[in-house]
């Protein structure tokens, strides 16, 4: 009997255990554990018609918005390998984790439509965006990071309300490949780390109910890049497995931490020395 184990796992089960329960908070966005599962199908589904080999590897550019959970596990469930990428990298630096990566696609927010484009043409990669297009609208995004040229380019929002939801998460085995991270390169160009279901299961697992005692009640406040491993276990992976709230936040500012801190209830917070000294001077003014 072959053993099967998917990091879905994760979120599909609060969101069968806590349908109603809000999950993220982005803005005024508030999602419930149901509706970021189907969306999440959603976006597998569309994946799935852009990526129809298997296994593929999809790149995720995005900052801390609901999209970066909804494209993380709706790539997952489509049986996808994702590769977050760093946001404070440059275009050559991106184009390099693509390559490397041996990415398929590369699934790029809005906000970063103008370094993802240019990356998705120096390396090669087809590219979808997925968020809220810009104050102003998208008129279109330079394929080749050029402000003179600009072509249409596919929106994944757009293919996953046109497209019927996967009935379930593609089947994977416990050590199939499911996340590779990318070091920051500071001593040298940067190398992936593959991490299997297995290895994010019980990261997320062990993170949520034997070193942090996470628990169904906590608001969580994910401050910390969703693209990095301290982020994406700790205070997203972790916060779902154990059906808390994730109140997400782009850009970390001392005041609006504070502010939202206070505005949504939070009461665990994950950060860096830096962080903290700064919410401590912030306070203190």
């Amino acid at each position: 009997m072959t053993a099967t184990l998917s990091l879905t796992s994760v979120l599909r089960e609060s969101a069968l255990r806590h349908p109603d329960k809000v999950g993220v908070v982005d803005g005024d966005n508030r999602v419930t554990y149901a509706e970021l599962w189907q969306r999440s199908l959603r976006y597998a589904a569309a994946l799935r018609e852009l990526c129809p080999g298997p296994r593929p590897t999809v790149a995720l550019l995005a900052p801390n918005t609901v999209e970066f959970p909804t494209t993380y596990y709706g790539a997952l469930a489509a049986g996808c390998v994702v590769v977050p990428v760093h946001l404070l990298f440059t275009a050559p630096e991106m184009a390099h984790v693509l390559r490397d990566s041996g990415a398929d696609l590369l699934v790029c927010h809005h906000a970063l439509a103008a370094v993802g484009a240019a990356a998705s043409a120096e390396a090669g990669v087809p590219l979808v965006t997925v968020g809220g297009a810009p104050s102003g609208g998208d008129a279109g995004i330079p394929a080749d990071g050029a402000a003179d040229r600009s072509t249409p380019v596919p929106s994944l929002d757009q293919l996953a309300d046109t497209t019927t939801p996967l009935p379930v998460a593609e089947t994977t085995a416990p050590d199939d490949p499911a996340v590779v991270l990318y070091t920051s390169g500071t001593t040298g160009e940067p190398k992936g780390a593959v991490l299997t279901h297995l290895n994010l299961v019980m990261n997320a697992t062990i993170s949520a109910f034997d070193a942090n005692e996470v628990r169904h009640a906590d608001v969580v406040l994910g401050c910390l890049p969703l693209f990095h491993t301290f982020g994406q276990t700790v205070s997203m992976n972790a916060c779902f497995r154990a059906g808390g709230t994730l109140v997400l936040l782009a850009r970390f500012h001392p005041d609006t931490a504070i502010d939202l801190m206070l505005r949504e209830d939070v009461d665990v917070f994950h950060g860096v020395p830096t962080m903290y000294v700064a919410l401590l001077a912030a306070a203190s003014r």
